[in-house]
């Protein structure tokens, strides 16, 4: 491993280049997303399907203009949506594991990542998988297993839980990474020791700023290519199946499968934004060149750091030791070579310790320069437009005198979020709390409907209607077909009428009308404009054989007579009214014992 050889140029980046350099990330190593990721995922996956699948399975039958089926299939989304963002850092380990091998041109395997990981499991799952909610969310929707959808338990709390993540994400998204990469431990008993902890205050708060608005930003984006990949599969299989809807196949596989691919890219973004931030704080790009040379000069053991059973600081001494020793000694002898060529006298005895080194003959007691050559690297990745021109030199202006602030401990918002509250901060946090406040607000207008529809639904109907439509009848007509809306008469009344008259044709419209608004007001089957009359049987038969056939006889008149032009006999409509009159007592016995 050479550390100043990288497949990624160490250097400053825009977010929008780290958006650009993550996308040939993913060309170069599809492998990362492809094996590391969903592996990783699949446990989660699994999990997702045991506590939230019930939903979309149970209510898939019932169409979409049913606000009660439509409240509970957003509130299928929204679960599987928030358990999918929880899981994310958990599921992306080996992902991250194995990029940030990989960018030092080494060929980790998976293998190799797979027991690492493993090696390091509770240390990390505790930390993504518990502390920042995933199992605990989990576990909360296990108890509410069918359960109906609740304001407090489906609203509130996921809510909640948002705004924790948007906090430690925003503020401390870096946490993977120190877990498995620096290797830090999440506790110890001595003060010296780097401790993850310690690890994420110092790596975090100089830029948390920076890393809020980074995080918006990052999740707008993340936003829009959900939403590219999902409409993508939708229009594949439309396009190949003739299917658009969103079917049972489509809550089960396809807005899962968008989901979690966007989880995976969100990965690498957020190892990139890593090293960027390494980088901007540490001065990475040199660390590694210097640590680069010292495991050339005094091999791997001097450069790399590996986790033992001695604290990690140790090591640091004794390399930064062995470091600014090896500087001093080159300074005597380069003094001492001067002396002895002035006076001609053999350098000291103490020369003898060094050995023969690239910069130091023993032989002849003088050092030899050494050739440094500038290597310029162009492997996949490296030659990269985006390095920066010089910067133009600009006059230094005297720097004014800092103003005095009065006061003790900080004070003041900027002190009490933990850092300068600037502009873009506030901008970032107001239109976080604007966005939940826009979401609050419309999931609670979407409750107070589907309440107010649930209350009408189950309050008691007669079988006789009114005269005239009241003003919910009105609104179920508007989901017939064409051909059988009439709202301006009493459909039973008015079939019977017609009948009387003799006009059979007209009759058997307005029945097939009175009996689905009065099987929709029972809910055995819900209206819409996009179903056919056949699946109007299959729902009745699938609640009621014999409700379902009674329907099929009326359908098969209707049709007959309406699209056939077939004229109805007197013998052959008895029969109709006859079973309509069986239909409407089996109605009402079904809404007296559900009452």
């Amino acid at each position: 491993m050479q550390l100043d050889r990288t497949h990624v140029v160490i250097r400053r980046r825009a977010l929008s280049e780290i958006g650009d350099l993550s996308l040939v990330m993913m060309r170069r190593y599809p492998s990362a997303i492809l094996i590391g990721f969903f592996a990783g995922a699949v446990p989660w996956i699994i999990a997702n399907a045991a506590v939230l699948y019930w939903i979309p399975i149970l209510e898939w039958q019932h169409d979409l203009s049913d606000e009660q089926a439509l409240a509970e299939i957003w509130r299928y989304l929204a679960w599987m949506t928030l358990l999918v963002i929880l899981e994310t850092p958990a599921a992306g380990i080996a992902t991250t594991l194995f990029l940030g091998q990989a960018v030092f041109e080494s060929q980790p395997t998976w293998a190799s990542v797979f027991a690492e990981t493993r090696r390091h499991f509770w240390r990390w799952f505790w930390k993504l998988g518990v502390v920042r909610l995933a199992i605990p969310t989990l576990v909360f929707l296990s108890f509410r297993i069918g359960q109906p959808a609740h304001g407090f338990f489906d609203i509130v709390i996921p809510i909640g839980i948002l705004i924790a993540m948007a906090v430690f994400r925003s503020n401390r998204p870096f946490l993977p990474e120190i877990l498995v990469l620096e290797q830090c431990p999440l506790r110890s008993s001595s003060d010296a020791v780097i401790t993850a902890g310690r690890r994420s205050k110092s790596l975090h708060q100089p830029m948390v700023s920076d890393l809020g608005g980074r995080f918006l930003a990052i999740g707008f984006m993340l936003l829009w290519l959900f939403l590219s990949i999902l409409y993508t599969l939708v229009a594949l299989r439309g396009f190949t199946t003739g299917v658009w809807d969103w079917d049972l196949f489509f809550l089960l596989f396809l807005f899962p499968a968008a989901i979690w691919t966007i989880a995976g890219v969100s990965v690498i973004v957020r190892l990139l934004n890593y090293l960027d931030t390494r980088i901007r704080l540490e001065g990475w790009e040199v660390e590694l060149a210097i640590r680069a040379e010292t495991m050339r000069q005094f091999g791997e053991e001097a450069g790399l750091i590996k986790p033992k059973k001695t604290s990690v600081t140790r090591q640091q001494k004794k390399a930064a030791a062995t470091i600014v020793s090896t500087v001093l000694m080159g300074i005597v002898l380069s003094c001492t070579s001067v002396s002895a060529a002035e006076s001609s006298e053999p350098l000291s005895p103490a020369s003898d310790a060094l050995g023969n080194t690239s910069w130091f003959d023993k032989s002849t007691g003088t050092i030899v320069p050494v050739q440094v050559e500038t290597t310029v690297d162009d492997s996949a990745n490296r030659s990269s437009r985006w390095l920066p021109k010089p910067p133009t030199p600009k006059k230094q202006k005297p720097a004014a005198a800092a103003p005095a602030t009065t006061g003790t401990g900080g004070g003041g918002w900027g002190g009490w979020l933990g850092t300068d509250l600037t502009l873009g901060n506030l901008f970032g946090w107001l239109l976080l709390v604007g966005i939940i406040v826009g979401a609050v607000s419309l999931l609670l207008y979407a409750l107070s409907k589907t309440e107010l529809d649930l209350g009408s639904a189950t309050s008691k109907k007669t079988t006789r209607e009114s005269d005239l439509p009241d003003q919910q009848t009105v609104e179920r007509m508007k989901h017939l077909p064409a051909e059988l809306r009439r709202s301006d008469v009493n459909l039973r009344s008015e079939a019977e009428r017609l009948m009387t008259a003799g006009q059979l044709d007209q009759a058997v419209i307005l029945l097939f009308a009175h009996q689905l608004l009065l099987l929709d007001r029972a809910a055995i089957l819900r209206l819409n404009r996009g179903k056919t009359n056949g699946r109007y049987v299959r729902e009745t038969k699938s609640a009621d054989f014999e409700l379902g056939r009674i329907l099929r006889q009326t359908t098969d008149a209707f049709e007959s007579s309406y699209f056939g032009r077939h004229s109805l006999s007197v013998e052959s409509f008895a029969p109709l009214w006859a079973d309509n009159a069986k239909l409407e007592k089996i109605v009402h016995q079904r809404s007296e014992v559900a009452a």
